[in-house]
């Protein structure tokens, strides 16, 4: 019995990396020895080298879709933000403590109950869309939490001011829309990992001590950018082949009637 359930263990990885297709096989390894090799040369610091691995693991993994996704979000919030905190980017850290890990920890579980109920691919979220009434509902929502986000960094005195009160916007905008398993969420992770890209650039820009420890993170950042990119396209397959075959149970039930 032990031998079966370690065989099925085993082919469940093996099943798992046979899925990957050739981007996948190349952009994680690439993306890991890029982060390990800008890490050396400027002799970074530990925290920022362990948050690089586990923001490109954690996109990567939501890129494909995976029903993981969210834990993997949730490790990469909190190192963030503890990097964020110790270099006095108030807004990042409330950001990702206060908001972002308590929206992921509501995605996994809205995952696991849609895993249930529409007995999708274990590994996979559910594709959903959303109606013009609640888009317009989110970018009213979007400005005002914006012009908020601006003047409380402001009294905070925090560094590099107005890309940090975008990437505060839109993160959240991302996570909800994560939350709600839609596909654009993509584009506005490319818009967080842009503002996200110049915020810990600032500190070289401007002569910081240390500033080379924060190197790792921006071009972390510039990955998950172009991870992003991928993860749109295969999240609008994703959406289609689950449209796919509801239709197909829609039509054998009519059949069955």
């Amino acid at each position: 019995m032990d031998t079966e359930n370690t065989m099925e263990k085993e082919n469940k990885v093996i099943n798992f990396f046979r899925s990957f297709n050739l981007y996948d096989k190349f952009f994680l390894p690439i993306a890991l020895i890029a982060i390990t090799v800008v890490s050396i040369v400027f002799k970074c610091d530990a925290l920022s080298i362990v948050y690089s691995f586990v923001a490109i693991i954690s996109v990567f993994s939501l890129s494909k879709g995976y029903i993981f996704a969210p834990i993997m979000l949730i490790c990469q919030y909190t190192l963030y933000s503890t990097q964020s905190f110790l270099q006095s980017v108030y807004g990042e850290f409330f950001l990702n403590m206060a908001i972002l890990i308590p929206l992921q920890i509501a995605t996994f579980v809205i995952n696991i109950i849609n895993k249930k109920k529409n007995k999708i691919p274990s590994q996979e979220m559910k594709v959903n869309s959303i109606k013009w009434k609640e888009w317009l509902c989110i970018v009213c929502a979007f400005g005002v939490l914006w012009a908020g986000v601006y003047f409380a960094l402001r009294a905070l005195n925090t560094m590099a001011l107005i890309p940090c009160a975008f990437s505060f916007t839109f993160a959240i905008l991302a996570n909800y829309l994560t939350l709600r398993g839609s596909k654009f969420q993509f584009l506005a992770y490319m818009a967080t990992s842009f503002c996200g890209c110049f915020i810990w650039l600032t500190p070289l820009f401007q002569g910081t001590a240390n500033a080379t420890d924060f190197i790792p993170i921006a071009v972390t950042f510039v990955l998950m950018f172009v991870n992003n990119i991928y993860g749109l396209i295969n999240w609008i397959i994703m959406d289609k082949r689950q449209k796919q075959k509801e239709d197909i149970e829609l039509n054998e039930k009519r059949e069955e009637i």
